[in-house]
This record gives C-alpha cells, sequence and structure tokens, in this order.
C-alpha cells in the first residue's frame, strides 16, 4: 500500500501538483495536495480533529497566504503550524508523522535554518530540489522511520545493532532514551548520526578509509557489494542514506590484515586488498602539500583525503562522543582555488596564524 502524504500550498492546485510529479507515484507514495484554511479551521482539521492520522507525511510551503470572497484571509506560516502539530503530538492528540518544508525563495530556506530547524525533519526548494528521485527517496524512508519508532522505540529495533558491540551505541542509547517523540529521535539520528561521520561513514569516506580512488579503480562498485556489504548500515533512514559501521570496518580490517587500518599507508591499505580479494583497486594519490597518506578525513571544504596531521581541525565542536571533528587539509588551504573568507570562518585563532604562517612560506 502506497504512503499517504498531505502537501499544503497556497499555490493552485495544477501548479502544486507540477512541482511533485515525480514524487506522487501512487505506488509508494501518494499525495493529497489542499491549499490552506484560516488557522482555526486548519488547527481542527489537522490536529483537533485527528485528521493528521490519515497521512504517514506533511509537505508545507513555508508562507501560507490565501483568501478569497468566501473566507477571511489566510496568512501564517508553515513553521506556525508544524510548531502547533509538533505541540499536539507531545500532548496526544495526534501521532507524530514527519514535516517537510518546501518553499520558492532561499530567504525562508536560511530563515528556517536559524529559527525553525528542529520542526521539520528535511527542507527543499521547490524548483530544486523537491522534485528528484533523492527526495522521493527521502520522504519515503522518513515515513518508514516514523512507523518503526512508533512500534519500538528500543535503540537495537532503531538501528539494527547491539549495545554491546559498541561504546558508542551505548552512549548513543543513552542519549535516545532520554528522548519524548519519533521526531526528537529521528531529528537526533538524522543530524549527528547519519549526515556526521563517527559510527557510521558515508561512501566517500569508506573509500578514503580505505585508500581506495574509487572513481579511477574499475573494481570499487563490485568489491563495495560483494565484500563491504556485512558491514552496511540497515536501520530507520537506511533507504536515503547509504552509510557503513566504522567500528565493524576497523575489525573486519584487524582480524584479515593483523594491524590497525588507521595508522597503515593508502598504498599498503590497497595492495593487502587487491591481493586478498583479487581486485583492481588503486590507491588515492598524496595531495600536493600534503604528507602522509594515512587518509583518515575528508577535508570540510574540498573533500580533500587527508590524515589529521595534514589538516587544520575547525572550530566545529562535536555535539555528541560519537562525532569525529572536522578538518581543512593544508592542500586545499594552499591550493588557487581555496576559498579563504570560508576557511577562516572556520578556523579559531590559533589555526588562523597556522594557516598565515603556512601561507606567508608557500
Amino acid at each position: 500500500m502506497a504512503l499517504k502524504f498531505l502537501y499544503i500550498d497556497d499555490e493552485a492546485e495544477k501548479t502544486s501538483a507540477g512541482l511533485i510529479t515525480n514524487l506522487n507515484d501512487k505506488e509508494t507514495i501518494e499525495f493529497k495536495i489542499e491549499q490552506p484554511q484560516t488557522w482555526n479551521k486548519q488547527k481542527y482539521s489537522l490536529i483537533d480533529n485527528g485528521g493528521l492520522n490519515d497521512y504517514d507525511g506533511l509537505l508545507l510551503d513555508f508562507k501560507l497566504q490565501f483568501s478569497d470572497d468566501k473566507d477571511s484571509e489566510v496568512k501564517y506560516s508553515g513553521a506556525e503550524l508544524a510548531q502547533s502539530i509538533r505541540n499536539g503530538v507531545k500532548s496526544g492528540s495526534i501521532r507524530d508523522i514527519p514535516i517537510f518544508l518546501c518553499s520558492t525563495e532561499d530567504f525562508y530556506i536560511s530563515y528556517f535554518d536559524r529559527t525553525s530547524k528542529d520542526l521539520f525533519d528535511k527542507k527543499y526548494k521547490k524548483e530544486k530540489t523537491l522534485n528528484t528521485e533523492q527526495t522521493k527517496l527521502e520522504l519515503i524512508s522518513f515515513a518508514n522511520a516514523y512507523t518503526a519508532i512508533r512500534e519500538n522505540r528500543e535503540t537495537e529495533s532503531i538501528i539494527k545493532k547491539q549495545k554491546e558491540q559498541d561504546s558508542d551505541i551505548q552512549i548513543l542509547d543513552t542519549e535516545l532514551q532520554c528522548l519524548e517523540t519519533p521526531h526528537e529521535i529521528i531529528y537526533l539520528l538524522n543530524n549527528y548520526f547519519m549526515q556526521h561521520s563517527g559510527l557510521l561513514i558515508d561512501e566517500d569516506l569508506l573509500a578514503i578509509r580505505l585508500g581506495i580512488d574509487k572513481a579511477a579503480s574499475k573494481d570499487w562498485e563490485n568489491f563495495k557489494e560483494k565484500f563491504l556489504a556485512d558491514f552496511k548500515y540497515v536501520g530507520v533512514l537506511h533507504e536515503s542514506y547509504p552509510r557503513w559501521w566504522q567500528f565493524e570496518i576497523n575489525n573486519w580490517w584487524t582480524q584479515t590484515f593483523g594491524k590497525s587500518l588507521s595508522i597503515t599507508s593508502a598504498e599498503d591499505r590497497v595492495e593487502r586488498l587487491s591481493k586478498q580479494y583479487d581486485m583492481h583497486l588503486i590507491s588515492i594519490a598524496l595531495p600536493k602539500h600534503q604528507h602522509y597518506t594515512t587518509f583518515w578525513y575528508k577535508c570540510r571544504l574540498s573533500n580533500t583525503p587527508l590524515d589529521a596531521i595534514d589538516g587544520l581541525r575547525t572550530i566545529e565542536m562535536p555535539r555528541y562522543a560519537w562525532q569525529d571533528p572536522n578538518y581543512i587539509s593544508l592542500g586545499y588551504l594552499l591550493s588557487d582555488v581555496r576559498e579563504t573568507d570560508a576557511a577562516y570562518a572556520l578556523l579559531g585563532p590559533n589555526e588562523r596564524e597556522t594557516f598565515d604562517e603556512l601561507d606567508r612560506e608557500n
């Protein structure tokens, strides 16, 4: 049965329908499009009367304005409605579902980032990122995640791993147990667990930590699917964000090759993998201005692979113990394509001084 989503937008229904043509396939996800009602009617329909319980997700325009001869003027924001819905969930009036923001204007997206980011699960620009296959995957993934958490809030059920397998999972479990609603749980998981390397890593970092130049390695896809599948994350949100368990990668490497992955050079990593699994893999070349091929991070501004020694740590402090720190690579900082203002904004006083000294020397 297809997931049911409600889409509230002050555009004409034909215009709104045109914005979601690639999302509304009626097999996996189906949208009902409505124009906004007056605040009291909208609140009664969705919350007081439980109308939102008929849906698996809600898509909201940021600015809801509408008026006609039969009704009084409608003028409120999607954020105000989202806040009322989240409050309704906490009071027990309705069940919790994902809420997504969409807007035609960059101003409202940036305003959302500053003031309402904890209300919505994701944000989309109507003409750029809304009507895409990736967005469809995300809407489905979030809806399934809310359903799973409503049915079972145990951490081991949510992430499909036992707490005893890693100390950081135990820390994650402690944090999740402090949260009340599915939205609060998913907000933490999406923003600080899925989107920030640490316990989990994305495909780019997976290749970097194995020392593999995935673009140059013809067997990368085959190797990844055949030999790394056991380490893939299969918990909530996995459908839209492919991730791998770092601690399982570490354990596999140590058991297979008898040494720590992090202190092994990229050349050695790839040589061992190619020989062990009979794969054609190419190691990552040493970037200019860098000295070590024990790659473990990717540059915050360029995605360049680096060892921490070949980078400057940013001022962004990890919020949770399982999160990795961020670095800007020296290769990027000393390159012709660097954005100095962007780098300065992410560096502390000592790191800026180091950057300036290196820049003068080069």
